[in-house]
């Protein structure tokens, strides 16, 4: 992403998926292990049909996998080859989501960018 831009501002590198498809799953017959691809928004639909058509697992993050009106996903519903985890390394932990202190640090950053996100953000949380 150019410096001062957001985040659906920047660019994608686009390779030939069927070919990184096929070789991933030649991969798989010499060693059986899921491989993991985060899935996440950025993903285009067509690379998220290629990864189900060639048994590549989606990667999947508590924190992101809401309804629309915010409770979280119940186990059954997310996709069978999934890869699921609680946080990344990039999240905060998930005591530190509970507990709201990584919205406490973006407070004290001065992180929000007015005063009605931050209340969205923390009655979301809530």
């Amino acid at each position: 992403m150019p410096v001062g831009l957001g985040a659906t501002e920047g660019g994608y590198v686009h390779y030939p998926l069927d070919d990184l498809m096929a070789v991933a799953g030649a991969r798989e017959r010499a060693a059986p292990l899921p491989r993991g691809r985060e899935d996440l928004a950025p993903c285009p639909t067509r690379c998220r049909h290629a990864m189900a058509e060639f048994a590549v697992y989606s990667y999947k993050v508590l924190l992101f996998e809401k309804h629309g009106d915010g409770c979280f996903r119940r186990p059954e519903e997310y996709l069978r080859r999934a890869i699921a985890t609680v946080t990344t390394h990039d999240l905060p932990t998930l005591r530190g989501y509970w507990e709201g202190r990584d919205l406490e640090l973006r407070d004290r950053l001065q992180l929000f960018p007015g005063e009605e996100i931050r209340r969205y953000v923390y009655d979301e949380r809530a």
